[in-house]
């Protein structure tokens, strides 16, 4: 598999996040009830200091090149889940490089 320039998607912290949801669904989706029940990765907060995390080691990123939303909200255990914070219309290309062909020793 190729491997790809890193893609980080940052923010600031949230007092007493214990972790944020990251979910990335099509652009025309149809409201905010469904992305409240898209799948997500759990991040883990840390105190104090801005979150970052590369798109591309989430295992629910799409693979297919497109025109994506991006939601991040937090979550507490006893408090439960926030509002959403929304990075509209974001361009995800996943093209990569062809392998070179005709390798040959000598």
């Amino acid at each position: 598999m190729a491997r790809r320039k890193p893609l980080p998607l940052s923010w600031s912290p949230v007092p007493g996040a214990t972790s944020y949801r990251v979910r990335i669904v099509p652009a025309d989706h149809p409201n905010d009830d469904t992305v409240y029940n898209a799948p997500y990765d759990e991040i883990d907060a840390l105190p104090d200091s801005r979150h970052s995390v590369d798109l591309y080691t989430l295992s629910r990123v799409p693979t297919v090149s497109g025109t994506y939303d991006i939601y991040v909200s937090a979550y507490n255990d006893d408090l439960g889940e926030g509002d959403l914070a929304l990075l509209d219309n974001a361009k995800l290309d996943f093209t990569v490089l062809p392998a070179p062909k005709d390798l040959k020793l000598g």
